[in-house]
């Protein structure tokens, strides 16, 4: 449903109502037959325009009625008389509708005494009067074109304005352009010069239609199925095995292999070829000749930055589907606003992903959110259980610091013993256990992009595995070889003291003096081994003597001469 009004200044005008079942009704001022009742006169109640059906859209200026029917056609009644009708006719006037010379409009609006459209493609057209360049053709026409010319340099059009005798456009990056008269400014470039071209108003940017000028319906795989604007519906369709749209009802997508968009065909059959950045953006569009057709440049969040070119596409920042009406990116679960650089509404799995609105962990500069949805896949950056991966991070690691620390005490403590040492090696086999899930956490988080975790904080991770894997067994056996050697049992106090003296940082003060004691302690143990050594030897030594003396009984060996003994070692 729609209303629109005609009429020149100080002069009588008519209007325009659009019903809900697509038919058109005009009443007023009547004598170009701009009521489209096939008559001249004036109405004073609403009379429907002959002959029109399935219509979506309608348009007025001065003396003419225009309308848009879902096909994408385009139809006039009225004045004629600087080619308004857009059809390339002579005639002054027609008081019926006859279609304008142009397919594939989605959208419509009417100045002065001329017309524009907006095709699918995004380009802009124009016909009618063009005395003061309101067609924004660079005054290619002259005084007027009888029939639809493409404004000069327009790409990406969302929708279109028609003053008295100028212009006005917006791209689907909010970006306003104006071309024709500029007397008094309202061209918005800071000058009062006029433009036969477009050019772009100054200090305004991020300018959109209202979000509620489309409507949507969706399928049972909860994917898009229609678009409806003004009244267009249009088809959707998608490749189930992968996610990718195929069509939107006007431009058909072709992928590759990395499941990014390889070309566009519009309806006509026209084809551009896309060229992305490392995000998978539409940096380039060419043609079949490998001519660049449009460039496209954006800002961190996705908002379109540069545009240059003739020609337009929906798939753009990180290789997603925009509505043109919105601005919003369509990502299937979820719609992303790039002027916010959040989601427009709440993650149902907020519970996991911890972040309600927030668009690709906050970096898009580096990652992409394709599904709007938490990923269960544990090397993807918006994981699921990335909430779960830090808490058992944080945890693994105290646990892993604190058994590492119980590790080395218990190594120097109890594992002189069989049970200390079994007490011991539970306590290292916690720390390892700690270490690697702290380890294997934080490389998950690594891995994901996650701000909060650098390759030191993986660095600290494996040396945290050091005292439980090395330190703790290593002392362990030297534990046991001091007690062995009964050394641990007499430096115990020293021990004791300087374990006393760690707690209250004053290690450095008897640091000396323990070392001093430990090495008088092992030079006693040392020399008292030797001596031990000695009178085991000097024992055997004797005992052997007394032994050969007995068993001569002082006669020597039978059959041998008396006084004879045992025969002197070698080298004695």
């Amino acid at each position: 449903m729609a209303v629109a009004g005609g009429g020149l200044p100080g002069a009588p005008g008519h209007s325009l109502a659009l019903k809900s079942d697509g038919t058109v009704w005009a009443w007023g001022y009547g004598k170009y037959g701009q009521l489209g009742s096939g008559g001249t006169t004036n109405a004073l109640t609403p009379m429907q325009a002959s002959g029109l059906s399935g219509i979506t859209a309608i348009a007025a200026n001065g003396n003419n009625s225009y309308a848009l029917k879902s096909d994408g056609t385009v139809w006039a009644w009225g004045d004629n008389s600087s080619g308004q009708l857009g059809n390339g006719s002579s005639a002054k006037t027609s008081t019926t509708p006859v279609q304008v010379s142009i397919s594939g409009a989605t959208g419509i609006a009417a100045g002065g005494a001329f017309a524009f459209a907006v095709k699918g493609d995004g380009t802009a057209w124009a016909w009618g009067n063009d005395s003061g360049w309101q067609l924004g053709d660079g005054g290619t026409c002259g005084r007027g074109c009888s029939t639809p010319i493409q404004i000069t340099g327009l790409t990406g059009i969302a929708a279109m304005s028609g003053g008295y005798t100028h212009g006005l456009a917006i791209t689907s990056a909010g970006i306003v352009d104006g071309w024709g008269q500029n007397g008094s400014g309202q061209l918005g470039n800071g000058s009062t010069s006029p433009s036969s071209t477009p050019v772009q108003a100054s200090n305004i940017s991020n300018v959109k239609q209202a979000p509620a000028s489309a409507s949507y319906t969706y399928n049972g795989d909860s994917l898009r199925a229609t678009k409806t604007v003004t009244g267009v519906t249009s088809q959707y369709a998608w490749d189930l095995t992968g996610g990718q749209l195929l069509t939107d009802g006007s431009v058909s997508y072709v992928y590759g292999a990395n499941d990014l968009p390889l070309e566009q065909v519009s309806a006509a059959g026209t084809v551009q070829y896309f060229h992305q950045d490392q995000l998978g953006s539409a940096r380039v569009l060419t043609d079949a000749s490998g001519s660049m057709a449009a460039t496209y440049g954006y800002d961190p969040y996705g908002n379109l930055s540069a545009l240059t070119g003739s020609v337009s596409t929906s798939v753009t920042f990180a290789g997603e589907y925009t509505d043109a009406e919105s601005g919003f990116q369509y990502l299937q679960a979820r719609y992303y606003d790039r002027l916010t650089g959040q989601f427009v509404s709440r993650d149902p799995t907020v519970s996991l992903s911890g972040s309600p609105y927030g668009y690709a962990s906050g970096s898009p500069t580096n990652f992409t959110d394709p599904t709007g949805l938490c990923s269960w896949a544990p090397w993807a950056h918006d994981f699921c259980g990335k909430g779960a991966v830090k808490w058992v991070a944080k945890a693994a690691s105290t646990v892993s610091t604190v058994a590492s620390v119980a590790a080395v005490g218990c190594a120097i403590v109890l594992a002189v013993t069989v049970a200390g040492e079994a007490a011991c090696a539970f306590v290292e086999g916690a720390s390892l256990i700690a270490g690697f899930v702290a380890l294997a956490a934080d490389l998950t988080l690594f891995f994901q992009g996650d701000p909060e975790v650098s390759a030191a904080q993986v660095i600290l991770d494996c040396l945290g595995l050091i005292p439980g894997l090395a330190l703790g067994n290593s002392l362990g056996k030297a534990a046991k070889l001091l007690e062995r050697s009964g050394v641990l049992r007499e430096i115990a106090p020293e021990l004791k003291e300087a374990l006393w003296l760690v707690g209250q940082g004053r290690l450095g003060s008897r640091l000396g003096r323990l070392l001093l004691n430990v090495a008088g302690v092992m030079r006693r143990k040392a020399l008292a081994l030797i001596r031990q050594d000695i009178e085991a030897n000097l024992i055997g030594l004797g005992t052997g003597v007394i032994a050969n003396q007995l068993g001569n009984g002082g006669g020597g060996s039978p059959g041998a001469p008396a006084g004879a003994g045992a025969p002197a070692p070698a080298g004695c």
